[in-house]
């Protein structure tokens, strides 16, 4: 976690771990309102002295294309190119556009203000302005949490470990619409048939996290029979388990780690 020198507050987080010979960064973030206020540049000059001094030869990471943001203040730490990852998207037969999906965009106290695309949204995120997603664990009596992994064919976390369930709340729906909805769509589960429980809203001004997050809970015995398009298998883990996996380098979806030490008192 990444902390204020002079007030201690979070401000965001820098999670690495060996790899290669050297260290690679898995999680990078600083909160969007405390964006463009050198907390960026400040913790990767820290963590490059850190390597100095311990004689690590390198430092990688990876960054999406379209993050210029990101890109450019990696590049003004130091950081070089080597190797580019491109992607060609294939328009359907019908030759229709992919269909736009819109969300709420809410300010530091969760009013709705506006509305925007998702991914302008991620493309561009703009300062004070955030999204709301919904994310849910399923959990058996044994304390272990269904962790499915991501497709490689998803435009974002290919191949990463995920929640249970998880998505975007659309413009004008609510939390547990969401909710609902995603859970069918992914796990092909009626809610209505399922014990489930809401553990709460959290925020990214009080935690590390990319949006407003409603977190629930789906008490199971048995695995789901999830959406293949959405992912390719999964495996029943506890969260130190899952926590663990994640800091060998096990790719993760992000706010993944964050949530699983934020509720693991609770997923049980």
């Amino acid at each position: 976690m990444l902390l204020d020198s002079g007030s201690g507050r979070p401000v965001g987080l820098l999670w690495y771990a060996e790899q290669n010979g050297g260290w690679f960064i898995y999680d990078f973030a600083v909160q969007p309102q405390f964006q463009g206020q050198g907390y960026g540049r400040q913790a990767l000059e820290t963590l490059q002295a850190a390597a100095q001094a311990q004689g690590v030869p390198h430092i990688g990471l990876h960054v999406f294309g379209h993050n210029r943001r990101a890109r450019e203040l990696y590049r003004r730490a130091g950081f070089q190119e080597v190797s580019v990852l491109m992607r060609l998207d294939v328009p359907p037969a019908d030759g229709e556009a992919p269909e736009e999906e819109w969300l709420d965009e809410v300010d530091e106290r969760a009013r709705v203000v506006g509305r925007v695309e998702r991914q302008d949204h991620w493309n561009a995120p703009r300062p004070g302005r955030y999204v709301r997603v919904i994310n849910a664990f399923v959990v058996n009596r044994a304390g272990q949490l269904w962790i499915p992994r991501r497709t490689r064919s998803k435009r974002s976390f290919p191949g990463c470990l995920d929640m249970s369930v998880g998505g975007h709340v659309g413009a004008g729906e609510s939390y547990e619409a969401a909710f609902r909805r995603e859970t069918r769509e992914e796990l092909n589960w009626d809610t209505d048939r399922l014990a489930w429980e809401d553990l709460g809203l959290f925020s990214p001004m009080e935690a590390p996290l990319s949006a407003f997050m409603h977190v629930y809970v789906i008490r199971s015995e048995e695995a789901p029979p999830y959406n293949p398009a959405d992912f390719s298998g999964a495996e029943w883990l506890t969260p130190d388990e899952l926590l663990a996996r994640i800091a060998a380098g096990d790719p993760a979806k992000g706010d993944l780690r964050e949530l699983a030490e934020l509720c693991r008192g609770r997923l049980r």
